[in-house]
């Protein structure tokens, strides 16, 4: 199984750096991006993830530290379409445009 960013997704992972980095350290910014960068690989198994259908149709997320990734399976050719990667506190369903 393959996944593929979107690229809402690749600048939410460089806010997350660039955020981490300000308020904590280079090491600590790396550290946590690696970290969310090794949860795609439990991606494979995209039923971990909880639904989150009511608010956006065939949508799972998977909690990774502080934040989530929103995810879906695309089942025509077996791949994982990483929409988002959003901090828990933020209001993710005004961010996902439903």
């Amino acid at each position: 199984m393959v996944y593929q960013i979107s690229s809402l997704a690749l600048e939410d992972l460089d806010s997350i750096w660039e955020f981490t980095r300000v308020n904590w350290s280079i090491d600590q910014a790396d550290k946590y991006y690696f970290e969310i960068l090794s949860a795609f690989d439990l991606l494979q198994y995209p039923e971990m993830g909880e639904s989150i259908n009511p608010i956006k149709e065939l949508h799972r997320k998977m909690l990774v530290g502080s934040h989530m990734i929103i995810y879906q399976l695309d089942n025509n050719d077996d791949r994982i379409l990483i929409d988002r990667i959003l901090h828990q506190r933020m209001d993710f369903e005004n961010l996902l445009g439903v």
